[in-house]
Parts: C-alpha cells; structure tokens; sequence
C-alpha cells in the first residue's frame, strides 16, 4: 500500500510515512502532546535543565524521584 501510494504521489515511502505522522500528529488534542509535559520542567529550578534535560523528562514523566546520572 505504501509503495503504490509513494508511486502515485511521486515520492519516498519514507516521505508518506513522515506525512502521516505529521497529520496524525496536528490533529492530537493538545493535551495528549507529550512535549506540553516538558513546560512545567521550567519552573522546576534545576539549573542544569538544558544540558540533563532528558534525566530530567524521564524522571517527570515515569514519577521517580530519583534517576541515576548516566552522563
């Protein structure tokens, strides 16, 4: 399906597939984004959010406490 979609419009399948995900994307409430979650690691103060942000979003997301430093 993908490969005669590609063919017809012209392009990739990985182009379909990045369409796709894009519309499918746009169209989530924006209360189901998973990076609206990312806004309140702002008023957090950690000082070094930017370079940990991942250790950081983890732990918010998952509820732990603690996560081990794995930089």
């Amino acid at each position: 399906m993908l490969d005669a979609l590609a063919h017809k419009k012209g392009v990739a399948r990985s182009e379909i597939i990045r369409l796709s995900l894009d519309r499918y994307l746009s169209e989530l409430p924006i209360e189901d984004d998973p990076a609206m979650n990312l806004i309140s690691l702002g008023k957090s103060g950690k000082t070094d959010l930017a370079e940990k942000h991942d250790k950081y979003y983890i732990r918010h997301i998952s509820g732990n406490k603690k996560i081990k430093d794995g930089s």
